[in-house]
């Protein structure tokens, strides 16, 4: 295309900017270590020098930190080491050739090896901006609103704190140490190789993990985690201030929790109990240890449980024979308790409840 300074208004062309106010066009100088040739429009990268004005590269691979694009220059079309160059950084509008259909508004990623810009979703590539116009396929020239240098790939921040909601409808992944002061919401995975500081609720709406690096860490300022498989099966870490953490399931099958590998524990196992003193009836089987008390002789029943449930039942307190008729028992038929300290262990196989080790109350 042959351009002609003196027209009243020039053509358009890739690496041309748009808009009145450009704020962050910047002086910089092609590195005397760059072998290749840059065009307007070129993707370049900062290099780490001493002093002066910057010294930038060509882009070589997708996943570079991009630092901006060079501008259109009227008396140059392409530029070599040592040239001085204007690069159109964060917050400039530039035109650049799509390399497919983008939607308007999308974000979008540099496709460095075609010098072109392609729709960043379904990518884990750095977002360099977002699309100001519609493309309608290949070799489209488009206005892109230029988000360089910034780090984000579809939600990618490192070292921001961002102090409301933020909601990202993508992956997220952190590099750097990220502090939001309200709710995240993400509906891809978050992947944390530094600290994710997060002063409200963690919402993943999807198949999405949490997971970090050997040295980072997840800090989260609420008091339950809850993780839902769908809206009757779920678990919940709770912990109340200055208490321990409780961990719990709901499932609309099997509740529980199994563990595939073994678990160390650097502490006393506490079981949880129950004061059991209703009188006749069924005896609970959400618990391990049932402390029972009788106001006089009292017919109990033991419904059936699950596969490899234990159950430990003592007499506390003897105002009465306790009779306790399991609906099915290996051992026998009841187990009845008269004195203070009876007790008896029992194991679920799946079909009957089973006797561990011989109980002290009375089996029959």
């Amino acid at each position: 295309m042959t351009l002609n300074p003196n027209q009243f208004e020039q053509d358009v062309v890739k690496g041309g900017l748009d808009q009145s106010y450009n704020p962050h066009t910047i002086s910089c100088r092609i590195s005397a270590n760059e072998t290749e040739t840059l065009v307007r429009g070129s993707p370049v990268k900062i290099e780490d020098s001493v002093g002066g004005v910057p010294n930038v590269l060509l882009a070589t691979a997708d996943t570079d930190n991009i630092y901006g694009f060079v501008v259109r220059n009227l008396r140059k079309s392409s530029f070599e080491a040592g040239d001085e160059v204007e690069i159109a950084c964060f917050g400039n509008y530039m035109y650049m050739e799509a390399g497919a259909a983008i939607a308007r508004g999308a974000a979008v990623v540099a496709d460095v090896s075609e010098a072109k810009v392609l729709t960043a979703a379904g990518t884990v590539l750095p977002v360099i901006g977002f699309a100001f116009d519609k493309a309608s396929g290949d070799e489209s020239l488009i206005r892109v609103f230029i988000m360089t240098p910034m780090n984000l790939t579809n939600g990618y921040f490192a070292d921001l704190i961002i102090p409301d909601d933020v909601s990202i409808t993508d992956d997220l992944n952190v590099s750097g140490a990220v502090t939001i002061g309200e709710t995240l919401a993400v509906t891809g995975a978050v992947t944390l190789s530094s600290t994710l500081e997060v002063n409200g609720d963690i919402t993943l709406e999807n198949d999405e993990t949490i997971s970090n690096a050997v040295d980072g860490t997840v800090e989260i300022t609420s008091n339950i985690i809850q993780h839902s498989f769908d809206a009757a099966a779920y678990w919940t870490a709770t912990q109340a201030d200055g208490g321990g953490v409780t961990f719990a399931s709901v499932s609309d099958g099997t509740a529980g929790f199994t563990f595939s590998q073994d678990v160390t524990f650097s502490a006393n196992i506490i079981k949880s109990h129950t004061d059991y003193s209703a009188g006749a009836g069924a005896l609970p089987l959400t618990t391990d240890i049932i402390f029972l008390t009788t106001g006089g002789a009292e017919a109990l029943t033991l419904a059936d449980g699950v596969a490899g449930q234990s159950l430990i039942i003592v007499m506390v307190s003897d105002g009465g024979d306790g009779t306790v008729t399991p609906a099915n028992y290996l051992n026998g038929t009841t187990l009845t308790f008269d004195d203070v300290g009876d007790s008896a262990h029992l194991v679920f196989d799946g079909t009957n409840w089973c006797n561990v080790g011989t109980p002290t109350a009375t089996v029959a």
